[in-house]
């Protein structure tokens, strides 16, 4: 839309047209009218916060684009701020005290976030995968988690070296049980709730308990 003047010092509401990286990896703006099609800067310098760097979707010609306020300097302008109302949607209703970083993707269909929320919690979204870290607990939710410091060396819950990790875990918990006087139930069979009194800190599923762990290769 056309940016509204501000005894031409500021412009408000400017669209971002584009954005490129100069060779010294300056982030700079072409600036303008997306629906007009006309060109306010042609390198406008795009100053953000220490410690954060990003680029906004691509503007859709003729339609919209992210917008933003200017300094015109004369020799060059300068963008002090942006806001990008396509993005909404994926911003989702933030509570009081909530903060978000989002990453839209070329064309606002990105899912990448990182929520912090209000009540101290944090929440990692990316695709169908979600991380959710609350007091002192961890909530994984994703089909397939690589621990470790590498492919050939991490535990991939869901392949074999699951399994293996999984086998030992349950060597070292046995083992355990027969210390404290406990029989340790057979393989595959039901444990009983007066051998998960000995094993403080874990927390079994309802329909899930057992002795053994079971993964999908």
């Amino acid at each position: 839309m056309p940016p509204s003047q501000r005894e031409d010092t500021f412009s408000l509401g400017v669209d971002i047209l584009g954005t490129r990286q100069n060779e010294r990896g300056t982030m700079l703006a072409q600036t303008g009218d997306v629906i007009g099609e006309g060109v306010s800067s042609v390198d406008a310098e795009f100053w953000q916060h220490v410690g954060f760097a990003s680029r906004p979707a691509k503007a859709v010609v003729g339609k919209d684009a992210c917008q933003a306020i200017t300094i015109n300097t004369g020799s060059a302008d300068v963008v002090i701020a942006t806001r990008d109302l396509r993005a909404n949607a994926l911003i989702g209703t933030l509570k009081e005290g909530d903060t978000l970083i989002y990453a839209a993707g070329p064309a606002n269909a990105g899912t990448a976030k990182l929520l912090l929320s209000g009540d101290g919690s944090v929440t990692v979204t990316a695709g169908g995968t979600t991380v959710v870290i609350k007091g002192d607990s961890v909530a994984v939710n994703s089909g397939k988690v690589n621990l470790g410091n590498g492919a050939a060396e991490g535990v991939v819950c869901g392949g074999s070296a699951f399994q293996q990790w999984a086998s030992n875990i349950e060597g070292a918990v046995s083992a355990l049980l027969q210390a404290v006087g406990v029989t340790p139930a057979a393989v595959g069979s039901p444990v009983d709730a007066s051998v998960l009194a000995h094993v403080k800190g874990l927390t079994f599923p309802a329909g899930e308990i057992s002795s053994s762990v079971q993964a999908s290769t």
